[in-house]
């Protein structure tokens, strides 16, 4: 908006602002990147702590609908369960193995996490298959559901898909780039016209 509204009415002040902004985030992302790749394993387990404790804790909470939908959508499409492993389930007060849960999700899991949501028809959703599942053991568990953390799940999908994925993130790169240049070439043009302006009306 700042840059829209800058190029727009030629403010030098909004132009200024979003190559500045935009410059501060593509630095901020290819720090992001490099402490990634030399701190790998770290970034992967805090990940997976951040995720378990909001996505996981945050699951069918009211007012987190979206949360929901979205681990529902990455357990299914991604074929893994929690950010670490299925047992992280534990965290989300509707599936936790804790003694005072005394319903029947008890050490459950959600049914996205189930290889197959129904044993009859794989179109008709089976709530209750993941029912139990933390109490097992990870060969047995995994004949129920997918046992592979969320967090490996996306990194393995990168590493398989490095080159659409290298592609797709050089490709914003270069768009931001090309954001900053151009507005910080209309923010030094815009300043030369006023300075000639300025010149002409002192008669210099």
């Amino acid at each position: 908006m700042a840059g829209f509204m800058g190029s727009l009415r030629e403010n030098r002040c909004c132009l200024k602002f979003y190559y500045i902004v935009l410059t501060v985030l593509f630095l901020v992302e290819v720090v992001c990147c490099v402490l990634f790749f030399i701190y790998r394993d770290t970034a992967i387990r805090k990940l997976e702590d951040l995720i378990r404790i909001t996505f996981v804790t945050q699951y069918r909470e009211p007012g987190f609908e979206d949360t929901t939908n979205f681990m529902d959508f990455i357990q299914k499409e991604l074929r893994c369960c929690g950010p670490k492993t299925y047992t992280d389930w534990t965290a989300n007060r509707y599936f936790s193995c804790n003694q005072t849960n005394t319903s029947p999700e008890a050490c459950g899991v959600p049914y996205s996490c189930c290889r197959r949501m129904n044993n009859i028809n794989e179109y008709v959703i089976n709530l209750s298959c993941g029912f139990g599942v933390q109490k097992l053991s990870t060969p047995l568990a995994s004949g129920q559901v997918w046992t592979i953390g969320c967090v490996q799940a996306i990194v393995t999908f990168v590493e398989v898909n490095i080159v659409p994925v290298a592609g797709a993130i050089s490709g914003i790169a270069a768009l931001q780039l090309v954001a900053i240049l151009l507005a910080k070439t209309l923010h030094t043009q815009i300043g030369d016209q006023l300075r000639l302006l300025r010149q002409e009306s002192l008669g210099l």
